[in-house]
């Protein structure tokens, strides 16, 4: 309909092709390709994290993070339904991570523990 890519990954993949996924996302953010993300699992609630079943979530950015002197990479997303969020490692409530100095490289001034970003 767009004209633009679609990538399907099923959860058995994604651990072997992180990789190319992250890359996705990458290209995906710099050439400013609306993106959405889904979860699909069998329970109402991925792995118990707290991002819902067949929810959209809009890809906001990605962008990297260096923690314990580890580069980690991290998708910053949006829930435009305003259900609760997720609340595994990086989640707002996660504030051994979350520090100042990590909160700096956030994009979009967004403070990742005062906000429903997830």
């Amino acid at each position: 309909m767009t004209g633009l890519p679609v990538i399907t990954m099923s959860p058995g993949t994604i651990s072997k092709e992180y990789d190319n996924l992250w890359g996705n996302f990458t290209t995906g953010d710099a050439n400013k390709y609306v993106m959405t993300a889904l979860a699909f699992t069998g329970s109402k609630t991925l792995a118990g994290c707290g991002l819902s079943n067949l929810e959209p979530y809009v890809v906001v950015k990605a962008f990297t993070v260096t923690y314990n002197s580890v580069e980690e990479k991290l998708i910053l997303l949006r829930d435009p339904s305003g259900t609760p969020g997720y609340t595994g490692d990086w989640s707002k409530s996660d504030t051994t991570r979350w520090t100042a100095d990590t909160i700096q490289h956030v994009p979009y001034l967004v403070d990742p523990t005062n906000a429903d970003w997830y």
